[in-house]
């Protein structure tokens, strides 16, 4: 049936007069009942409000519009307004309407300002909203209202207020509870809230930023409610999901100027932050899951740090009833800026340092009372130093992982690791607080391969090692006090260990140890090595941890010097069974060793030696010896010494020795070989020796000392000082030449030998001056003596005054050949003949004193003749007589 255009134009016409009966009908409504709809929305907020027009809005729905919006403020917060907007639009219900009443369903804001105040007890000023009427401030300027008089002419209305929509908003925050009140302002706000009422369930979907100049980049979206009037605000259900993105730190501390001093700087949050949360509960009691954050940490450039996990804290709303869940991931980050971090920054040595990159990882869950904690940390690509003793080179493995439990007066280290290089070192204990401070640890390494160790231990890098070490040890000390006690307990083992000198071989090898620790006493069970060609056996004793000190026993089958050092006086030294027994020790910081060392034989400068004794000293600077003895040389040496360094690069020696027996052409040889051609004999000797010097220039600068000393059965090569001397005793009054050819061949051996033999010599001695000085020097054999005093240096030069007195066979040869010897003669009745000995060695040839034996001569003939001349006197005065001519002579020869 085909409708015609004439009934389609009267229907047109109809419905248009229609509407436009409804909406003058609708405006005449709104006329009349203005003041009753502010009214009602004011009793329903419970703040006084004002608009300047309500008119009839069909945007978006049939409704009202309201035009500048103005909610008074509560007066306890402030005097300016709560919400001021541009316009108010309220959607009313058609059925409603159609019977004559009006019922509002949703309000929207247009622009509008919201301003949200916390007091400083703690309190919002949204929370004193929705209460009743009567609580209401008046609005005719405190007259209390007058009742309905047309009570039939008033359109009633409801507000059954289902939704709550803002749009372009701004929202002012005011914080005064804080200990610095601050304030926040959040821009550019969309928000609908959708529920049966606004007092009961609502949905919340929110998007706002805090900065005009950025996009929205906060977003709430969820479920409030149920509300109750007589509920605080914090108390209130909610369930929303919260999201942040692009959060840049400028904009955040524009935004809220209190956290400029509140985010710590060590953070280095320098990028745009992103963060989202799952909020439930309430605020006063929140669960927040799935929380997730991340953003540019610690100074990075990128984003490098994550988090997320879980916070309950329903329980109570506290901190320290609060569980938690979570993970977070810092990768990479250097060691200087996980220092900047308060509660690692004493955890961290200040030798410890890397050069690259770490990654750390961390997971916890549990309440803080009960917290578990598992982290780990990667530093394969970082270059890692600790002091001079660790130096791990980026590329080699290196990472540590912690699981920590706190429990109530108790800190639980699970089994944790340590990673670096091929070792592995598992680790576990505990730190109690009540009731008393202990902490325990067990530490265990199974088997870990020391090859290329040589490459993280610093004072290795020139050795190559390998063998195995494993340990397994428990320690336990009392944290209370300094000096708390230490307990260790368990084994350490070191199997087939090497360390030798990459260039030179050098170093040992074979170390075969096994360490007890037994509480407080330490035992070194009996360990050898190889040094070289040599073997060493060992045990050690620490009796008490609480006093450093180490009891030891060295043993050795034979120990060449050559594997244990290079110096060229070493070169060819060994020594047998060796065996040494002291004491380490460390006190007052210094460590000191004292020890007896004894060898059934040995060689030194090519030297043998048997029984060797003595006890050594040593500590950082010097070093000394009591009671050392040993046999050489067919003798017996001893003596005692120190050696010290007085100040840098100076040192001091001091040596009391003494030598029974040996055999001194040997000892020359080795230790003085300018003399060694020039003498020989069983040699006594007791020297006390002093030297100072720099870079051990002792011998050639400062030796000083003492002594005497006695060569017995000895012979002085190359000289024959008879001969010598009494050969070049020629041209004296009355002796033309002193040893005739008759003499000469009677005493064959004594005049011709080549080398001059003696039964002992003997003298007393001091050094000084790079010389040895001597006063009484003594030589005696069976046919003559001789008397000196002079000196002879290091340099073979040497000056003497001596006296060579004959025996008294050879005297009386002499002089029934030679009538006048007989005035050369001592009292004794021998000839004396003082000789010169000056030059250097081998270069040397004594030189008589013929002017004096000339004037000794002369002397005894004009005494002979004085004495024949005065004729026979009594004995005494003759005597007498002779003392004075004597006198005389002597004084008149200058003798």
């Amino acid at each position: 049936m085909r409708i015609s255009r004439k009934a389609v134009a009267v229907f047109l016409i109809t419905a248009a007069c229609v509407f436009a009966l409804l909406v003058v009908s609708l405006n005449t409504l709104i006329g009349r009942n203005h003041d009753r709809i502010r009214e009602e929305i004011q009793k329903a907020l419970g703040r006084p409000l004002k608009f300047n027009q309500l008119q009839l809005s069909l945007w978006g729905g049939l409704g009202f519009s309201a035009t500048d919006l103005r909610i008074a403020e509560d007066p306890r917060f402030a005097a300016t307004p709560f919400i001021q907007t541009r316009e108010l639009r309220m959607k009313v219900r058609w059925f409603p309407l159609l019977l004559g009443r009006v019922a509002i369903k949703e309000f929207t804001l247009a622009q509008p300002e919201i301003q949200i105040i916390k007091s400083e007890t703690g309190k919002l000023n949204i929370s004193t909203l929705f209460t009743a009427a009567s609580e209401a401030p008046p609005t005719n300027g405190g007259k209390k209202a007058q009742p309905d008089r047309e009570p039939k002419r008033r359109v009633p209305v409801a507000l059954s207020v289902s939704g709550l929509r803002v749009s372009q908003g701004r929202i002012h925050y005011i914080d005064r509870a804080a200990k610095e009140p601050f304030e926040m302002r959040v821009q550019n706000l969309e928000m609908s809230l959708k529920g049966s009422a606004l007092t009961g369930n609502a949905d919340l979907k929110l998007a706002a930023s805090l900065s005009e100049n950025q996009g929205q980049n906060i977003s709430v979206e969820g479920r409030l409610g149920p509300y109750a009037v007589e509920r605080e605000w914090t108390q209130y259900p909610l369930d929303l999901h919260v999201s942040v993105d692009s959060l840049l730190m400028p904009n955040l501390t524009r935004a809220l100027p209190l956290l400029r001093d509140k985010i710590p700087s060590y953070l280095g949050i320098n990028g745009p932050l992103s963060i989202k949360a799952h909020l439930s509960g309430t605020l006063e009691r929140p669960k927040i899951r799935d929380v997730s954050v991340a953003g540019a940490f610690f100074g990075a450039t990128e984003k490098n740090t994550s988090l997320t996990g879980d916070v309950d804290l329903s329980r109570s709303g506290a901190w320290k009833d609060a569980v938690v869940k979570g993970k977070v991931v810092i990768n990479p980050v250097t060691l200087d800026r996980l220092r900047l971090l308060p509660f690692l920054q004493p955890a961290l040595p200040a030798g410890l340092s890397a050069d690259g990159p770490l990654s750390v990882a961390g997971e916890l869950s549990g309440s803080l009372e009960d917290l578990e904690v598992h982290a780990r940390v990667k530093a394969e690509a970082s270059a890692v130093r600790f002091g001079e003793w660790l130096k791990k080179d980026k590329g080699l493995p290196a990472q540590l992982e912690l699981n920590l439990r706190n429990r109530k007066d108790r800190l639980v280290l699970d089994t944790s690791e340590l990673t670096l290089h091929n070792l592995k070192l598992k680790f576990s204990g505990t730190l109690d607080e009540s009731p008393e401070r202990v902490l325990t640890l067990r530490l265990r390494v199974d088997r870990s391969n020391l090859s290329g160790w040589d490459g993280l231990i610093a004072p290795l890098s020139s050795y190559q090692t390998r063998g195995t070490l494993e340990f397994d040890l428990s320690v336990k000390k009392a944290l209370g006090m300094p000096s708390g006690e230490l307990e260790l307990r368990g084994g350490l083992s070191l199997t087939d260990v090497q360390a030798k000198e990459k260039n030179s071989g050098r170093g040992f090898d074979q170390l075969n140890s096994k360490v007890s620790f037994l509480g407080k006493q330490i035992r070194v069970e009996r360990s050898s090595l190889r040094l070289g060609s040599s073997t060493l056996a060992f045990e050690a004793t620490v009796p008490d941890l609480t006093s450093p000190a180490m009891q030891y026993t060295v043993w050795s089958p034979k120990l060449s010097f050559t594997d244990v050092t290079e110096h060229p006086a070493t070169l060819s030294a060994w020594i047998k069974d060796l065996k040494s027994t002291g004491a380490l020790q460390n006190g007052r910081g210094q460590t000191t060793l004292k020890g007896n060392v004894s060898a059934s034989q040995g060689s030194a400068q090519e030297i043998l030696y048997r029984n060797l004794q003595g006890e050594i000293s040593w500590s950082p600077g010097s070093a000394s010896v009591k009671g050392l003895s040993f046999q050489a040389l067919g003798g017996t040496f001893r003596a005692d010494g120190m050696w010290a360094k007085s100040a840098p690069r100076q040192q001091r020696l001091a040596l009391n020795a003494r030598v029974d027996g040996m055999d001194l052409k040997a000892l020359l040889t080795q230790k003085f070989p300018t003399f060694k051609d020039h003498i020989a004999g069983k040699l006594d000797l007791t020297a006390r020796v002093r030297a100072e010097g720099k870079n051990g220039s002792f011998w050639q600068d400062s030796l000083r000392g003492e002594g005497e000393t006695e060569i017995r059965q000895g012979i002085v090569k190359d000289v024959n000082l008879v001969e010598q001397v009494l050969g070049k005793v020629t041209g004296l009054p009355g002796i033309s030449d002193l040893l005739s050819s008759g003499l000469r061949a009677r005493y064959r051996s004594l005049l011709q030998n080549r080398d001059t033999a003696f039964d002992k010599l003997a003298a007393t001695f001091t050094i000084a001056d790079k010389r040895i000085h001597t006063r009484d020097l003594l030589l005696a054999t069976r046919d003559y003596t001789v008397k000196g005093e002079g000196w002879i240096g290091f340099d073979k030069t040497m000056r003497w005054n001596g006296e060579l007195v004959m025996s008294s066979q050879f005297t009386q040869e002499l002089v029934r050949e030679h009538r006048n010897v007989r005035y050369l003669l001592d009292r004794q009745g021998r000839l004396a003949v003082p000789f010169r000995l000056e030059g250097t060695l081998p270069q040397v040839q004594p030189k008589p004193d013929t002017q004096w034996l000339a004037a000794q001569i002369q002397r005894g003939l004009l005494q002979r003749g004085l004495e024949r001349a005065l004729g026979g006197e009594k004995e005494k005065k003759g005597k007498e007589r002779q003392d004075w001519i004597q006198k005389g002579l002597e004084k008149l020869f200058g003798k």
